[in-house]
This record gives C-alpha cells, structure tokens and sequence, in this order.
C-alpha cells in the first residue's frame, strides 16, 4: 500500500484585513505560502478567499492528498 500524502492548509489572517492559505507537506517544515498572483495570497475579500480554499482542497484531495484544515476564523464571533 502506497504511504499516503498529506498535507496541512491553514488559514492567516493579517490585521489589515488580508487573508491568506499557508500549506506544508506532513506534521513537520515551515508553512509556505500560495502563488502571490492567487486569490489564496493576500485577499481581503473573505467570500472570493473561502471560495478559492474550497477549490485547493477539492483540487488536492482529487490528487490523493489528505488534507488537514485549520482555519482560526471559524471559532471567532462576528
């Protein structure tokens, strides 16, 4: 049995508004971020921004990757 791919998406909020999809292969390595011509880099529009993190982890998932999400936005109040 092949090992399985996996990956982690988190989401970082900057205080100006902007959001942004940070992924890294495995438990370990430094989080990289997105091609800065994605709507996943520095998007201040939250709905156009979810809507792309949907189309990345559909798009992987497709791939075979396991995905593991974490988005510190969900739990807040608004």
């Amino acid at each position: 049995m092949a090992k399985s791919k996996t990956v982690e998406l988190k989401v970082d909020f900057h205080a100006s508004g902007s959001y942004t999809l940070k992924a890294r292969q495995g438990a370990k390595g430094t989080f990289t971020d997105p091609d800065p011509d994605s709507a996943l880099f520095n998007n201040h529009d939250k709905g156009e921004f979810d809507r792309a993190v949907d189309r990345e982890i559909a798009r992987r998932r497709a791939e075979g990757w396991q995905i593991i999400y974490n988005d510190t936005e969900a739990d807040e109040v608004v």
